[in-house]
């Protein structure tokens, strides 16, 4: 991945709808009296942020979760919007990784919370089978 794809990918309002928190919650069989750490992953797959994420990417390969990591700074609460501002980075030594670098503040700019995630692109051409 060339250095070029190192960039700011944006600023956007995120909401813990409690809804959404609880579904995420049961899905994993936990209680949703408040917001898991692993919550915020979720934003990443709405549509304008996924967008956004997959801008300057080459559209023949797949991209593949490999890690995470959270830090907490403090808890997020239900029924809140908060600012995500989100950094891919190449991954050094991968020609087809980056890092998804993360972090949710509040409105009144307090950090909240940051996290990293890795991603593989993988070729959609290449066949494992053989």
């Amino acid at each position: 991945m060339k250095d070029s794809l190192e960039e700011q990918i944006g600023r956007f309002q995120v909401t813990t709808t409690a809804s959404r928190v609880k579904a995420f919650c049961d899905a994993l069989g936990m209680a949703s009296d408040t917001v898991p750490l692993t919550y915020p992953m979720t934003f990443l797959a709405r549509h304008d942020i996924a967008a956004a994420l997959a801008r300057g990417l080459p559209s023949d390969h797949l991209p593949i979760h490999r890690s995470q990591s959270f830090t907490r700074l403090a808890p997020l609460q239900l029924d809140q919007t908060y600012v995500l501002d989100l950094l891919r980075k190449p991954a050094r030594g991968r020609s087809l990784a980056f890092f998804i670098e993360a972090s949710l503040s509040d409105r009144a700019g307090h950090l909240m919370q940051q996290f990293q995630s890795t991603v593989i692109l993988k070729s959609a051409r290449d066949d494992d089978t053989a």
